[in-house]
C-alpha cells in the first residue's frame, strides 16, 4: 500500500474528518488504479478525504468533483456524538464545512483537480448523466439517503470503474448499517469486491452486461441510439417493450451501456460510449 506523499499528507493530517490514516491511504492507494476520466466524491465534509483523492487523480490524470451541501449529516448535528460546534457558522447557526474545504485544497494546491459541487445528491441527481470511473460513496448514513446515493450514481461506473464505500460494518455493534446494505446490493448488482482496508470496501464493476440479440436490453439499447433526447415514455412507445421496459433499463444502467438524465417532468435518455460499441456489435 502506498503511503499519501507528504504535501499531501500534511494537509490531510491537519483537515477534520473521519478517515483514519490506514483507510485514506488505502483509498488513495485504491484510486490511483482507477485511471483517468471522472471521479465523484459523494460526502465531502472539510475535504480530508478529497484530499487524498485529489493527490491519486493528480497522478492518474483524472479529475474529482465532490458533492456537500456542507452543512453536516444527521450525525454532524447538535446533541450528537460526532458535532464540533467550531464548524456552526454564527450567521445561520447551522454547520458550515465548505470554507474549510476550500482551505484544505488551497493548502494541498488541488484547485485545478477538484471541482467542488455544493448540493444535496438528490438535487444533483436528477441531472447528472457523465460517466464514473471512480465513485466513492461516503455522504449521509441513513438507509433512505445511502439506498438513494447509490441508485443514483453507481449506474454511471463505467465497466471496470471503481466503487469506494465508507464506515462499512458488517457487524451492528460496531456501527451503522446502511453502508455494509450498499455493498451487499452493488455484490448484486454487477460489482466484485477487490480491497477491504478497515471500514472501507472497493469495489470493481465487472465487464457489463452485453444484451442478447433481440432481447429487451438489446432492442432499448437501439432505440435509446436511434431516438437520442427522448424521455422514458415515449421510449416506452419507440421500442415497443411495454412492461418490459423497467427491467430492460435496469439492466443496461448497471451495465454503464446508456445514461438517463432528468429535465424538467421527462427523463433525457442516451447511449455512453460503451453503448455506442454495443450498437455497433449489435448490427454487426
Amino acid at each position: 500500500m502506498s503511503a499519501l506523499p507528504p504535501p499531501y499528507a500534511a494537509v490531510a493530517a491537519t483537515t477534520k474528518g473521519f478517515l483514519p490514516v490506514d483507510e485514506g491511504e488505502a483509498l488513495y492507494d485504491a484510486a490511483r488504479s482507477a485511471g483517468p476520466g471522472l471521479w465523484l466524491e459523494v460526502g465531502t465534509y472539510c475535504g480530508k478525504s478529497t484530499v487524498h483523492l485529489g493527490a491519486a487523480a493528480r497522478e492518474a490524470g483524472a479529475h474529482v468533483v465532490t458533492l456537500d451541501h456542507h452543512r453536516g449529516s444527521e450525525e454532524n448535528q447538535p446533541g450528537w456524538e460526532w458535532h464540533d460546534a467550531s464548524l456552526v457558522d454564527p450567521h445561520t447557526g447551522r454547520l458550515e464545512t465548505l470554507p474549510h474545504l476550500r482551505h484544505a485544497l488551497w493548502d494541498a494546491g488541488l484547485d485545478d483537480v477538484v471541482s467542488v459541487l455544493v448540493a444535496t445528491t438528490q438535487q444533483v441527481a436528477s441531472w447528472w448523466s457523465s460517466p464514473l470511473a471512480l465513485l466513492f460513496l461516503d455522504g449521509n448514513h441513513t438507509e433512505e439517503v445511502a439506498q438513494h446515493d447509490y441508485a443514483a450514481f453507481a449506474p454511471h461506473v463505467v465497466p471496470g470503474g471503481l466503487l469506494a464505500v465508507h464506515d462499512v460494518f458488517p457487524d451492528p455493534a460496531d456501527g451503522g448499517q446502511p453502508p455494509w446494505h450498499v455493498v451487499q446490493r452493488a455484490l448484486r448488482e454487477g460489482f466484485e469486491q477487490v480491497q477491504v482496508s478497515g471500514s472501507l470496501r472497493v469495489l470493481r464493476r465487472t465487464g457489463g452486461v452485453r444484451p442478447e440479440p433481440g432481447s429487451p436490453a438489446a432492442r432499448l439499447l437501439v432505440a435509446v441510439s436511434g431516438h437520442p433526447g427522448l424521455s422514458a415514455a415515449e421510449l416506452v412507445e419507440v421500442s415497443g417493450l411495454g412492461e418490459q421496459f423497467g427491467a430492460a433499463s435496469r439492466e443496461l444502467l448497471a451495465a454503464g451501456l446508456v445514461t438517463s438524465t432528468r429535465f424538467e417532468r421527462s427523463d433525457c435518455w442516451s447511449r455512453t460510449p460503451a453503448g455506442a460499441r454495443e450498437v455497433a456489435a449489435l448490427r454487426g
